[in-house]
């Protein structure tokens, strides 16, 4: 086999395929800052290197490496199943189960809905009470823009609680409670069953009607870590205890 170009970043990469043409395109899934799986993706999509199979790799420690073969399409598409993975799966070990799941209560959008309605409806109000107004009234403009705004912020209103609540993920798995909090500030917390002291639950008596409280969990030596309005939180304590008791088992056997 000989090497017929080298590129350390995707867009050199793209034109090294153009240009030559190779027969086989090797790709290191790391790539520096960027991704090897963007790169197929790319070369996917391209033309020139279409028609040329890629090898991906991936080097976790010099003595250790993981090689798939495959066409550009069939590499884009895990690329972009993999983009549409949450977080948790994301970043599940080999061999490692989701056992339950739970996120946010509904409860944390019920006021941004509620005030998302009466922007809404004022906005419209608005609007609609301006557009029947006579044309030459001054206050036409303000009252078109003031209604504009309106519906602005009930949308923007609604759209921030929906990715907040969607935006925190919590998990039990067979080896770990796993938990992501956020988007662009991003918290995580992930800690293995044999680490966890305990787990706690704190409801109020509205949170006990409607299904939601606070998750404290409190590591082997560590400061307890609490996560509030949690859907389900007595499930979640059930199943973090049960996974324990399993991995005993497990160790005991």
């Amino acid at each position: 086999m000989t090497v017929v170009g080298v590129a350390s970043s995707i867009a050199g990469a793209l034109r090294q395929a153009r240009a030559l043409r190779p027969e086989v395109i090797l790709v290191d899934i790391g790539l520096g800052d960027e991704s090897g799986f963007d790169l197929a993706r790319l070369l996917a999509q391209d033309g020139e290197g279409r028609s040329a199979p890629v090898i991906l790799i991936s080097m976790s420690t010099e003595a250790e490496c993981v090689i798939e073969i495959r066409r550009p399409q069939i590499i884009a598409e895990a690329a972009s199943r993999r983009s549409n993975m949450s977080y948790v799966e994301r970043n599940l070990m080999p061999g490692e189960t989701v056992v339950y799941r739970t996120r946010l209560h509904w409860v944390v959008i019920f006021w941004p809905i509620v005030l998302s309605i009466l922007f809404g409806v004022a906005g419209i109000v608005l609007l609609a009470r301006t557009m029947a107004g006579p044309r030459d009234d001054s206050s036409r403009a303000p009252m078109l823009v003031g209604g504009a705004i309106l519906l602005v912020v009930a949308l923007v209103s609604l759209i921030v609680a929906l990715v907040k609540r969607n935006a925190t993920e919590m998990a039990v798995t067979d080896r770990r409670v796993i938990v992501k909090i956020g988007v662009a500030a991003r918290r995580t917390f992930e800690i293995l069953l044999s680490k966890v002291e305990s787990i706690g639950v704190e409801e109020s008596v509205v949170g006990r009607m409607l299904g939601y409280g606070t998750v404290v969990v409190r590591g082997t030596g560590g400061t307890p870590e609490p996560f509030d309005t949690v859907a389900h939180p007595l499930e979640f304590r059930k199943q973090v205890q049960q996974q324990i008791e399993n991995s005993q088992e497990r160790a005991r056997s």
